[in-house]
């Protein structure tokens, strides 16, 4: 750096301009300021001046209160240290803890929209919203006494309809410590039923919300003082200068605009009176024209020490302001469905409440569009494992559950009350009595009963599914959860049921839902009716539902009231090989109480799985338990984990020479068919009551004719072994075959010990097609009891 020497330079352009923090300045003190300071500067290059700035010094704050942030967090450090504050956000309190109520009163007579005289009702519905407390585990504790207060608080119930129009709701607004109640006063009837067609239905929840706006106060932080720099005085100019008429006015710092910098004062600048110079900006006295200005001698310039800048301390405290009126919301989704919350919705008369939930009393036209809305799984899939079920819907009025199978089998059922379950699977004909040879023209009716293909196991775990995806606070357990079954098909489908198999007439009717045949389960009744038998088509039916591989295999589509036009539907499959139902059962001994399963079928059991404490575990191999069998529990593995049927998930296999007795294949080559009736009897029997040997005489007979001289035909069995599957044959015409006919039996008991032989009296089954051509033989049958 340089220094200068002037020979006639005002010492006036060069004065120190300090800033003075002691008395606040005018606007036209400032503004005079600045327009001295460009009116001395008269030199074409530029000359060190330094900034001018007033900070004021920062006010402390008179009380406590939370400094504000830019809004990321709604926790607030306190302006002095004590502590934290909380700006509060609400959340929906538990409707089931009087976080909702909706309270309606019968209130004279109105009229509708028609004219028609209808009861009249008021209501009150109240919303309450807890203060959502931050958690003390993730370190931010905020004691009841240092959450903000919400100024000006209002709130409000926004419905967005279809159209776009927004229908709006106004509540009293009351806050008690960290609760928020909101009081909707519905003084008319059209409002009453809005808000409870709007409040009841889950499906309106992404278009309802609460709106709640008001303001809050706190402290922000000012911007921290920029550091004031002093430099020595000194200009820097050419060796030849000449001065201008005009120069550049000086610029104005951001120092002088808002910024957040306050310019207090400036010293008054004083021009000296015997200057050398002429203010080249001040009026002439006499108007006369200025004079030329007098040569400057070239200024002698010598080298001198670079001067280093210092800075003028300052005080680095942050400095803090109250800001009042900080604007406030909160938007919350509201939704309380009338089936999970019926008790929240009530009819008050004097000290008396009915619950009324889905069904208002206020508008009977008020009927749900939907009955059935689809259950969300979030917690699960139902793909993980082998539910058996396409869906889960929940009913809108009961808060039933709707399950929609995947697959309708042949269900096991007991025709005779013995306990020995048959698939539901039968033949009957028709004779045509003016039909030479009674073959062409008669016909074949075929009838089953189908069920889904659930077990107690799988309904066991949809159950655990459901309670699984329902909120925890409902305390919802497996007693709580009733399951329902599609009930109606789709009637253009039902027309159309196993077309294409040449049967003139096919039918499907609910029958409803049968403990005793399976479960719970709905069960169907499927008919396939004037089916030809001369042209081979019963034969050919019969022949597909025994056939491993194969089956009828159609589809159920069902009519299920539901938000959105979608197909609901479960497959539906006839095969003798792949039946349904509830043939295991659970039995525990009186005398020694050894626990047994017993299979009540002529299916082989496979057990696949089996659940313990909730866990399920795979049984490999199956463990088999064969047709009319019954086990103790502890030969099983994991026998000691059973206590229930529920407990196993287990299957059927088919033996091929019982299916091949079941829809006896018809055959007309020749003028006889050839057929058998199955005999069974209760495994134990025979130990336990001392039975050497039972001799089974069966005779068939006309319909309903029981005179010895008309039977058509008769045989005898010897049954020595307990718990076999005997087949019993026998030979009719065709003619009488594809009548009805009927059977009578009765049985000779010989015993190991010297009691005598025991002949029990005849028993006649008018229909054995009826029952599955299938005879069970229990101690009470047999007369042992």
């Amino acid at each position: 750096m340089t220094n200068i020497k002037f020979n006639k330079i005002n010492p006036a352009f060069f004065t120190r301009i300090q800033p003075i923090a002691n008395t606040p300045p005018d606007t036209a003190t400032v503004a005079a300021a600045i327009t001295r300071l460009n009116t001395r500067m008269r030199f074409q290059e530029f000359a060190d001046v330094p900034l001018v700035h007033y900070i004021m010094p920062a006010e402390e704050a008179a009380a406590a209160g939370p400094i504000l942030d830019d809004g990321v967090t709604n926790v607030f450090q306190d302006v002095h240290g004590n502590g934290q504050w909380l700006l509060p956000t609400f959340t929906k309190k538990d409707p089931l803890q009087g976080g909702f109520n909706f309270t309606c009163t019968k209130n004279g007579k109105t009229s509708d929209s028609a004219g028609n005289i209808i009861d009249n009702y008021t209501g009150t519905i109240t919303i309450s919203l807890d203060t959502d407390l931050p958690d003390p585990a993730q370190g931010v504790v905020v004691s009841a006494d240092k959450v903000l207060p919400l100024n000006n608080l209002t709130a409000v119930l926004n419905f967005k309809l279809a159209n776009g129009q927004l229908l709006t709701y106004q509540p009293v607004v009351a806050l008690a410590g960290t609760v928020c109640t909101l009081t909707f006063n519905a003084d008319d009837l059209g409002v009453l039923t809005n808000l409870y067609k709007i409040l009841s239905d889950p499906t309106s929840l992404p278009f309802c919300s609460l709106v709640i706006q008001g303001t809050y106060w706190g402290f922000r932080k000012k911007e921290a003082p920029q550091k004031l720099i002093k430099f020595r005085n000194f200009v820097q100019l050419n060796r030849g200068i000449t001065f201008k008429p005009r120069f550049k006015p000086l610029e104005v710092q951001p120092a002088f605009s808002v910024n957040r910098r306050i310019i207090k004062s400036l010293e008054q600048f004083e021009t000296p009176e015997n200057t050398d110079l002429q203010d080249p900006y001040a009026t002439p006295e006499n108007n006369t024209p200025p004079e030329e200005p007098t040569p400057v001698e070239e200024p002698q310039i010598t080298d001198t020490p670079e001067v280093v800048p210092e800075v003028v301390p300052q005080d680095d405290t942050p400095k803090y302001e109250q800001v009042d009126n900080v604007p406030y919301i909160s938007i919350i989704p509201v939704s309380f469905d009338c089936a999970t919350y019926p008790n929240n919705y009530i009819v008050a008369d004097g000290d008396s409440q009915t619950v009324f939930g889905c069904n208002p009393p206020f508008d009977t036209s008020i009927v749900r569009k939907h009955k059935y809305a689809q259950f969300s799984i979030l917690t699960g899939s139902l793909s993980e494992q082998h539910y058996g079920i396409n869906a889960i819907y929940r009913n809108q009025l009961n808060n039933n559950y709707l399950i929609i199978p995947e697959q309708y089998l042949i269900v096991l059922e007991d025709p005779s009350d013995t306990g020995q379950l048959v698939p539901s699977a039968y033949l009957n004909t028709t004779i045509n009595i003016n039909d030479g040879d009674g073959v062409s023209k008669s016909t074949a009716n075929f009838k089953f009963n189908v069920a889904p293909n659930l077990s107690a196991w799988q309904v066991r775990r949809i159950k655990e599914l459901i309670v699984k995806n329902l909120p925890q606070n409902l305390g919802k357990t497996l007693n709580d959860i009733y399951i329902e079954y599609p009930q109606a098909l789709d009637a253009a489908q039902s027309q159309q049921l196993f077309n294409g198999h040449n049967i003139p007439v096919a039918q499907a009717i609910n029958l409803g839902t049968d403990t005793a045949k399976a479960n719970n389960l709905n069960v169907f009744h499927i008919e396939f009716k004037q089916v030809p038998i001369h042209d081979g088509t019963a034969a050919t039916l019969a022949g597909l539902l025994k056939t491993t591989a194969g089956g009828l295999v159609d589809k159920f589509v069902w009519k299920i009231e539901t938000p959105a036009d979608i197909v609901v539907q479960s497959a539906v499959k006839l095969s003798l090989f792949t039946v349904t139902g509830d043939a295991l059962s659970y039995s525990i001994s009186l005398t020694d109480n050894t626990k047994y399963l017993s299979n009540n079928s002529l299916y082989d059991i496979a057990i696949n799985n089996y659940s313990n404490n909730g866990a399920t575990s795979d049984v490999t191999p199956a463990a088999l338990i064969g047709g009319n069998n019954t086990i103790a529990i502890s030969s099983l593995s994991f026998g000691a984990a059973i206590s229930n049927v529920s407990e196993l998930n287990y299957g059927y296999k088919a033996d091929d020479d019982y299916v091949k007795q079941v829809l006896k294949e018809l055959r007309f080559n020749a003028d006889e068919v050839d057929d058998s009736i199955i005999v069974t009897n209760n495994t134990g029997l025979f130990a336990k009551h001392n039975i050497k040997q039972i001799e089974f005489n069966i005779s068939i007979t006309k319909s309903g004719d029981t005179d010895p001289d008309n039977v058509l035909t008769s045989t005898t069995k010897s049954i020595t072994e307990d718990g076999v599957i005997n087949h019993i044959a026998f030979i009719l015409p065709v003619a009488n075959y594809l009548s009805d006919w009927s059977a009578i039996y009765y049985t000779v008991i010989t015993f190991t010990n010297d009691t005598a032989p025991l002949t029990t009296e005849p028993v006649l089954i008018d229909d054995i097609n009826k029952i599955g051509k299938v005879i069970n033989l229990t101690a009470t049958s047999l007369g042992l009891n």
